[in-house]
C-alpha cells in the first residue's frame, strides 16, 4: 500500500501499489494528482535470526483474519449459544404440560453462559495474535505514534480526525508489526472575537 499526501489539500491518500503513478481523485477536494512510486522500506530487525518489522493494514473484519479452524470453532460456539436460547421455547412446544421447559431452562442459562464466555475468549485470543506464528494472547504494544492529523465538517460542526500508528510486538517469537488506527473526535469551538482587555 502506498501512503501519499494530496498536494492541493493535505489529505493522506493510500493506493495499491499496482496503481503507483496513475492519476488519484481526492475524496476531499476532487483534485487530480499522480501517485508516487512504492517506496521500498527495508524491514527493521526485531533481534537476530528473527522476522522484521511489517506495516498491516487494518483488516476488514475480525472475523476475516481468522484461520478456517477458529472460524469453525466460533461458528459451532455460536451455535450452542443458539440453541441454548431457543431450548426453552422448542421444549414447551414438545411438552404436554410444561413440565420439561422448567427442568432445562437452568441447564439452557448455563450452556448460553459458557458459550458467550468461551466465545468472548476466542474472540479475544485471536485479536490479541501475532500475525507471524499465530500463537494467541503474545501480543505486547511497543509504540505509539502520531501520523497525521485532519479538521473537516460534519453537518457543520468541525471534527478532527487523528491518525496513529501503533507498534506491537509477539513475546513468543519476538516478531514486530505495526498497524494504523483513526481517532475522530468533534473540535473544539474557539470563539473568533476577542475580548478587548481593559
Amino acid at each position: 500500500m502506498i501512503r501519499f499526501s494530496c498536494p492541493q489539500c493535505g489529505k493522506t491518500l493510500k493506493v495499491p501499489e499496482q496503481n503507483a503513478g496513475k492519476s488519484i481523485v481526492c475524496p476531499r477536494c476532487r483534485e487530480r494528482s499522480p501517485a508516487p512510486a512504492a517506496e521500498e522500506r527495508p524491514l527493521t530487525a526485531a533481534s537476530p535470526g528473527r522476522h522484521g518489522t511489517r506495516d498491516l493494514e487494518p483488516s476488514q473484519g475480525l472475523i476475516s483474519g481468522m484461520d478456517w479452524r477458529v472460524r469453525a470453532a466460533v461458528a459451532v460456539v455460536a451455535g450452542v449459544g443458539a440453541l441454548g436460547l431457543l431450548w426453552p421455547v422448542l421444549s414447551s412446544l414438545w411438552s404436554v404440560r410444561g413440565s420439561v421447559p422448567d427442568a432445562t431452562t437452568p441447564w439452557a442459562a448455563i450452556l448460553v453462559t459458557c458459550s458467550v464466555v468461551l466465545l468472548l475468549v476466542i474472540l479475544y485470543g485471536q485479536g490479541t495474535s501475532c500475525p507471524s506464528c499465530r500463537a494467541w494472547w503474545v501480543r505486547t504494544k511497543v509504540e505509539t505514534e502520531f501520523v497525521d492529523r485532519e479538521v473537516f465538517d460534519k453537518g457543520g460542526v468541525p471534527f478532527g480526525r487523528s491518525l496513529y500508528r501503533i507498534t506491537y510486538q509477539c513475546d513468543s517469537c519476538r516478531y514486530k508489526w505495526s498497524v494504523s488506527q483513526t481517532d475522530e473526535y468533534r473540535e473544539p469551538i474557539r470563539s473568533r472575537q476577542q475580548q478587548p482587555r481593559g
